[in-house]
């Protein structure tokens, strides 16, 4: 039997709670990837549930970890690398590494960046030097980057208010594709984009006063797993919404997307 793809995920990793590889690692499973995660920190919970505890994977760890992966060329077999959070610009550097590693190794491979700075409601939660490394050394390596709009307009200095300045920024932001989230729409709707160079798909669906932790975590990796299955960008994003949509009415009032079951919950998404 043939062995299913790989996809390398760097991002956090929390005991209690559904952000970071928690919750890209199972929604990347249960679309048929395999995935190698390498945790940028190890927390307690999500900072926005209660004080964290954790530590810090050193940047030099990250760095020989990618290293390591490749000594017997198994990093051949990566199809697909996923970037997330990261809690300096050290890390940042390293896993600019690691993705060239991959690349050199299977230039066919996708890279997806997902630039974690901040948010509408609480601003930037990296720090400057962080938010500028993603920025400059990340985002011109991304195949496809998934900014929502506050990110959007943090790494291009533009406004985005709207679909027309959502396009525009992300036709600056430094990767070949951008799909921006959370854009503001008439009336109580909020739009995804996938832009490229020339087209532009939107998907709009309701504004919610709040949404679980994580949803922007699990949009990617929804994302970058149907486009491993050689997916069109228009279809692999409007899946990717039924799904998110799929997993935010199953949270309920939760604080948290659900990590258990994702098969039987994205069944007709994922067939």
């Amino acid at each position: 039997m043939a062995e299913p793809p790989v996809v390398l995920a760097i991002s956090s990793h929390v005991v209690r709670g559904a952000v970071g590889l928690r919750i890209m690692v199972p929604c990347l499973e249960v679309l048929g990837h395999e995935v190698w995660a390498l945790p940028t920190c190890v927390l307690s919970t999500h900072p926005g549930i209660a004080r964290p505890v954790g530590h810090r994977t050193p940047a030099e760890e990250i760095e020989a970890i990618g290293e390591t992966l490749d000594d017997d060329g198994a990093l051949m077999r990566v199809r697909g690398v996923i970037t997330g959070y990261f809690r300096d610009a050290d890390q940042v550097r390293a896993a600019v590494r690691v993705v060239e590693q991959v690349k050199e190794a299977n230039p066919q491979a996708i890279y997806m960046c997902d630039p974690v700075l901040g948010d509408a409601d609480r601003g930037l939660y990296v720090s400057d030097a962080t938010g500028a490394a993603i920025r400059d050394r990340l985002m011109p390596l991304a195949d496809i980057a998934t900014p929502n709009a506050f990110e959007l307009s943090w790494l291009t200095g533009r406004s985005v208010t709207g679909p027309n300045e959502a396009e525009a920024a992300a036709r600056e932001a430094g990767g070949a594709v951008v799909a921006v989230t959370s854009v503001p729409l008439a009336g109580r709707r909020i739009g995804t984009a996938l832009v490229a160079p020339d087209t532009a798909h939107w998907v709009s669906s309701d504004r919610r006063p709040r949404v679980p932790r994580g949803t922007g975590d699990a949009l990617s990796a929804l994302l970058l797993g149907f486009m491993l299955k050689d997916m069109a960008g228009d279809k692999a994003m409007h899946r990717t919404v039924v799904g998110i949509e799929t997993l935010i009415k199953a949270a309920g009032r939760r604080e948290s997307l659900p990590t258990a079951g994702l098969a039987k919950l994205l069944g007709d998404i994922v067939a």
